[in-house]
């Protein structure tokens, strides 16, 4: 018996994070014979399988290794072979992660800027932290002397000295770690 080739007519969402775990639904014709869909994958990237026939699948995307960009979906079942849908889904950065290799903000991707600041992420972002008020680091990682309400005690500039600390340059006439003598 002849089995016709599948079509994908739709892909829902087409867009979701690098790392993985979108439930994505494909919608076409002849994609497998209600149980034989044997691999999905969007972008190259093997997906989970969650449910089938032979018009309907829906997946559980994977993490993308390479980052963001823009791929196939592919639906192979042993009925009716690989159908492809070309340039169908994109893998695009999750909050807290930038560049096209979706690398992790200062601080973590979870904990973007040690969550004392705004990173700059996305795709196109630079993964540079703005920090909030009172915080200074690669990451806003280090509270200034004084507090976040007496940075320096009003009396000095904060920043950071590298990676280890913050400290505070007194202006002339006070002194001590937080410009309060």
């Amino acid at each position: 018996k002849y089995n016709p080739s599948g079509t994908i007519d739709f892909i829902y969402p087409t867009v979701g994070s690098h790392l993985g775990g979108d439930v994505v639904t494909i919608v076409g014709n002849h994609l497998g014979n209600v149980v034989d869909i044997h691999h999905v994958s969007l972008d190259t990237i093997p997906s989970s399988i969650h449910f089938q026939n032979d018009t309907h699948v829906i997946v559980s995307s994977g993490p993308s290794v390479f980052g963001s960009g823009v791929g196939d979906v592919e639906v192979q079942s042993t009925s009716h072979g690989s159908t492809i849908q070309s340039n169908a889904f994109t893998y695009t950065c999750d909050t807290g992660y930038y560049g096209l290799s979706c690398i992790a903000c200062p601080g973590g991707g979870s904990t973007p800027c040690t969550l004392h600041g705004n990173c700059s992420d996305g795709v196109s972002g630079t993964g540079k932290c703005s920090c909030e008020v009172g915080y200074v680091g690669v990451g806003c990682q280090f509270l200034c002397p004084g507090g976040v309400s007496l940075i320096c005690s009003l009396h000095g500039e904060c920043h950071s000295d590298g990676n280890t600390k913050s400290v505070c340059d007194c202006l002339a006439g006070y002194y001590g770690m937080s410009c309060s003598e």
